[in-house]
């Protein structure tokens, strides 16, 4: 059994998909159970018919999760405990900041998926970063235009800013559900700029930086939800395009200039 999708609802519940190989005995149905223990008790939440390979279910929190087979209404075989966590979400926007190697001060702003059971962790910290794209969006449509921004905001009338960071959540989601803190940043301010990726690269170390100052309960744009909640020696990056090239430069950036506790362990 593996953890195919995890997606936050308006609600704030975990809707998540779980997917198997498929079955080759005479098991004819699939029975998803949940416990608040990997060693159960297991209460039954749905079943599906043997030929199917996926199953969905939604949580308010974090859960162990099973899969026990049913042939002619005979218990079977059942999978390893699997264990979900319910996901919870953060936005920060923090204005004004100066990068060493940007040419003007900008925004450090991110999307956050987390689990919602913070005192379970430390948990690694990953942050992702989009490609090149359009950031004014104009108003009614899904049409993006490129304007030359210093932060992550389009304050041109009969715009608004062009979801970029928000389009990576559904990565985040399911990072979060395995039991990381993901942020999805936004370059805004990087894009429809001719090359503009050691910019990207320097705007990621920015973000290090702050999640170090969050770690170590230094109040501010996220106060102090996440005070020792993170392993920072374990940071993953990830990024689409330009987003994807800037991610390679940061662990020479990292190496030139340490955040005392912050190693990029994947990338």
């Amino acid at each position: 059994m593996r953890l195919l999708g995890a997606r936050l609802t308006d609600s704030d519940a975990t809707e998540l998909t779980l997917g198997w190989e498929p079955v080759a005995d005479d098991t004819d149905e699939v029975v998803l159970q949940r416990s608040t223990s990997a060693t159960g008790p297991w209460e039954d939440v749905l079943s599906v018919a043997s030929t199917r390979q996926t199953i969905s279910g939604t949580q308010t929190s974090g859960s162990w999760y099973r899969l026990q087979s049913m042939s002619s209404g005979y218990v079977g075989g059942a999978t390893g405990a699997m264990y979900v966590h319910a996901v919870a979400r953060e936005v920060y926007d923090v204005r004004d900041v100066s990068i060493p190697g940007i040419g003007f001060d900008t925004t450090l702003y991110g999307v956050v998926r987390y689990p919602a059971d913070l005192s379970a962790g430390p948990y690694p910290l990953v942050l992702l970063m989009h490609g090149n794209h359009g950031n004014c969006r104009r108003d009614g449509t899904t049409s993006d235009s490129c304007a030359t921004t210093t932060d992550h905001d389009c304050d041109y009338s009969g715009y608004s800013t062009t979801p970029n960071a928000e389009g990576m959540t559904y990565q985040a989601e399911m990072l979060a559900a395995r039991g990381m803190v993901a942020a999805t940043v936004s370059a805004n301010a990087m894009n429809c700029r001719s090359g503009y990726i050691l910019e990207r690269a320097r705007l990621l170390r920015a973000h290090l930086e702050a999640w170090s100052d969050w770690q170590k309960g230094v109040s501010g744009d996220m106060g102090t939800r996440f005070a020792s909640t993170l392993d920072l020696s374990r940071v993953g990056l990830a990024g689409h395009s330009r987003g994807g090239d800037a991610v390679a430069h940061v662990p020479q950036m990292l190496s030139d200039a340490p955040i005392p506790g912050v190693d990029v362990t994947s990338i």
